[in-house]
C-alpha cells in the first residue's frame, strides 16, 4: 500500500517499498534494537508510518501503537497491519492514551514530519520530556535536522536517539540495488 520504487522486471513494472528495508536496517544496526517482543509508539499514520509498522509486526512485536492527529487514520492503518485487537491498535495524539503508550513502550518512532527543516512544524514536537521514559530508544525518521526537536526532549529524558538519516540512505540503497542490479556503494552514499 505504499510503493515508493518502480523497477523494470522484464516486461513488467514491479512496485516495492524500500522504507521497510531501511527502517529495519537502520534500526537494527545503527540502534542495536531488535524489535521482537517489545511495545512499540509510532507517531503518525502515512506512507513511512505503513512500512514501518508491517515491518515492525513482521519482526514479531509484543505491541504497537499507532498515533495520529486524524484517528481514522491510525484505525484504518492498525486494521490494515494487525488481525489482533490486542497487539495492535489506534489512539489519538494526546491525551491519556497517547500518554499511557509512551510510558510502556521500548521504542517510540516518529513518522511524521513535525520537526523537519522548513516545514511548518520544524520547532515543534509530538511529545515533551516527561513523556518520554528513560532508556526507550526514539527513532526520528525526520533526517533534517540531524538532531530533531523530538531528539532533544528524548536526550533531556535520557532516552537513546536514531535520526531518519540512514534509513534514507539504506532505503536509496536498496532502490539502487533493484534499479542497477549491482552492490549500492553504501560507503560513498553515507559520506
Amino acid at each position: 500500500g505504499a510503493v515508493n520504487t518502480i523497477a523494470r522486471e522484464g516486461s513488467r513494472l514491479v512496485g516495492y517499498n524500500t522504507d521497510a528495508f531501511g527502517f529495519m536496517k537502520s534500526l537494527e544496526e545503527a540502534g542495536g534494537f531488535a524489535p521482537m517482543n517489545k511495545n512499540v509508539l509510532l507517531l503518525g499514520a502515512g506512507g513511512a508510518a505503513r512500512a514501518a509498522a508491517f515491518a515492525l509486526v513482521a519482526a514479531g512485536v509484543a505491541s504497537l501503537t499507532i498515533a495520529n492527529r486524524t484517528v481514522e487514520r491510525a484505525h484504518s492503518l492498525a486494521g490494515d497491519v494487525g488481525n489482533s485487537a490486542e497487539s495492535v491498535r489506534a489512539v489519538p495524539m494526546g491525551g491519556d492514551s497517547l500518554r499511557a503508550a509512551a510510558a510502556r513502550a521500548d521504542l517510540i518512532v516518529n513518522s511524521t514530519s513535525v520537526g523537519m527543516s522548513h516545514g511548518e512544524a520544524q520547532e515543534r514536537t509530538q511529545l515533551n520530556a516527561d513523556l518520554i521514559p528513560s532508556g526507550v530508544l526514539v527513532f526520528d525518521l525526520v533526517y533534517n535536522p540531524s538532531e530533531t526537536p523530538l531528539m532533544k526532549e528524548a536526550r533531556k529524558a535520557s532516552a537513546r536517539t536514531l535520526g531518519g538519516l540512514l534509513m534514507l540512505i539504506y532505503q536509496g540503497a536498496a532502490a539502487f540495488e533493484l534499479w542497477t542490479e549491482r552492490d549500492a556503494p553504501i560507503e560513498v552514499m553515507v559520506r
